[in-house]
């Protein structure tokens, strides 16, 4: 009977490991979106909203206490899990942008000597067989008419961010995420400025 379960967990596991992983953290919003691929041709993929919650961040008496008392912020997450097709089309477009190959900007010195100012900024973890890395880049944000890149790695970290928010839309998802929120105050930081929520509605 042992030996027999130790089978089943086993087959289980390795069923469900990940040949590919992908996680953004992008734009103003607190948001992150992971998308999996499995060795067993599987997709999926989460967005995923974590807010702090209550007022100790406005208020500089009270953050100063807990900072002084180390006493940790109360966290509210949501997560909003994305259908099969769409991982699935999303990672393969991903891939083609170059997700996976993209230099750092700041391995690069055009790129990393530029100057922003509004602190936000896009990280990428990407996880494969191949590839295991971590970068960013500030202030990136999907191509409009009066935004194109012109340094040519920011050029293509831009085309990934476009298509991203062309298959998943950050303001409609993350307005999605505010309406599943129960009563009560909740901050995020957006570059270097503190946004408020203030939700008096209680779910239905």
């Amino acid at each position: 009977m042992q030996k027999l379960f130790l089978f089943l967990f086993f087959i289980s596991f390795t069923s469900f490991s990940q040949i590919r992983y992908y996680k953004i953290n992008y734009g103003d919003l607190p948001q992150s979106i992971e998308l999996i691929e499995n060795d067993n041709g599987q997709f999926k993929g989460s967005i995923n909203t974590e807010l702090d919650k209550g007022n100790w961040d406005i208020n500089w008496l009270n953050r100063t206490w807990r900072k002084l008392w180390k006493i940790e912020t109360k966290k509210k997450s949501i997560i909003d899990t994305l259908s099969e097709d769409l991982v699935k089309n999303l990672m393969y477009q991903l891939e083609k942008d170059g997700i996976e190959t993209i230099k750092n900007c700041k391995d690069d010195t055009d790129c990393n000597n530029i100057g922003f100012l509004d602190g936000s900024s896009t990280s990428f973890k990407i996880k494969t067989k191949k590839n295991d890395r971590e970068y960013y880049f500030s202030e990136i944000y999907p191509i409009l008419k009066d935004n194109r890149e012109t340094n040519e790695i920011r050029k293509q970290a831009q085309n990934i961010i476009t298509t991203l928010d062309r298959f998943i839309s950050q303001k409609e998802s993350f307005s999605k995420a505010i309406k599943q929120l129960p009563r009560g105050k909740y901050y995020y930081f957006s570059g270097i400025s503190i946004c408020r929520i203030n939700n008096n509605k209680k779910r239905k």
